[in-house]
């Protein structure tokens, strides 16, 4: 429609295109013309046009279809973890933020919007809440597979191994603790390993030789592409990166047992890598639910898991 004007948008290379649309809908009488989509659309591309390239990068992995599906889903929330995990999403301040944010991990000192993004992902971080984000997307996974009938197991204990703090080297559990006295005793340990293993009823992935196995153990990473260190990589480059670095973990003893291993990547703000969508896929024909309700369901947990990181994070700055 014409008389939407110029939707308050000076800038005349983005104003263009509505204005023809609007006279090709004219020519050709059809007035049903989504005005609203179309306004939506440049106001969207406007802003981002305004952006800095990082803020453009992060908006743009929060426009993909279907990322904002949890906001709306029908489950239960924390008020402050839905607050948190909205204010991730939209790069906000909460009304009562103080004008900066100390890390309590590594002693950053950021304004609250790069204080959340930062903190999500900060690699000084120890204890449960490094996992809350990941476990909770596993967790779902896990749920949905189950409901589907199919067999599963949780961290199945054949792939585990012991990581020190002290120097990230990785070993057997059972050499763990007498490296971790070695190395330097007071420096912690996490146990580390696949996520999930899972029976399927038909093939549902080839291993590295192309045999296709009904039994496939999957690990998922969630992927920070807001974060400092990524700020020059593509989440596509992210995805990659991440999917060598386990294969190269895990790929040849999971093999070994006769299983596939998949790598299932996520982004924080819900965008999936191939893998992930094709899993999701596999998920939805199981249970026999639409695959929209399927991704809901993991992007509402990634969410939430999101939320309650980022709500521990600010506690323990107030506590310092």
């Amino acid at each position: 429609k014409k008389n939407e004007g110029g939707l308050g948008i000076t800038n005349f290379p983005l104003v263009a295109p509505l204005c023809f649309a609007a006279s090709v809908a004219e020519a050709f009488g059809e007035t049903n013309v989504d005005s609203q989509a179309v306004a939506t659309a440049l106001l969207y591309r406007t802003l981002v046009a305004g952006l800095a390239p990082e803020q453009a990068r992060i908006a743009a992995e929060a426009s993909v279809k279907g990322t904002a599906a949890w906001m709306t889903a029908p489950a239960r929330w924390d008020e402050e973890v839905f607050a948190a995990a909205l204010r991730y999403r939209l790069g906000a301040v909460g009304r009562h933020d103080p004008p900066h944010l100390q890390c309590a991990p590594c002693g950053l000192i950021e304004p609250p919007a790069a204080f959340d993004r930062h903190a999500v992902g900060c690699v000084k971080r120890r204890g449960p809440n490094t996992t809350k984000t990941h476990n909770a997307v596993r967790d779902v996974s896990a749920d949905i597979a189950e409901e589907a009938g199919l067999f599963v197991t949780k961290e199945p204990r054949d792939f585990k191994s012991f990581v020190c703090f002290g120097c990230s080297a990785r070993l057997p559990v059972e050499e763990g603790p007498a490296h971790l006295q070695r190395c330097s005793p007071g420096s912690g340990f996490r146990k580390s390993g696949p996520d999930v293993r899972i029976s399927w009823d038909e093939p549902a992935a080839k291993m590295s030789d192309g045999t296709l196995a009904h039994d496939v153990v999957y690990d998922w990473t969630v992927v920070y592409a807001s974060a400092a260190s990524h700020k020059d990589a593509s989440l596509t480059t992210l995805f990659a990166a991440k999917r060598r670095e386990k294969e190269g973990m895990y790929q040849g003893m999971v093999e070994e047992t006769g299983s596939a291993f998949v790598v299932l990547g996520v982004s924080s703000l819900g965008v999936f890598a191939p893998e992930t969508a094709a899993f999701v896929r596999s998920l939805a024909r199981a249970l026999g639910r639409p695959r929209a309700e399927i991704e809901s369901r993991i992007r509402c947990a990634l969410a939430r898991g999101i939320g309650r990181t980022l709500r521990a994070a600010r506690a323990r700055r107030n506590q310092q």
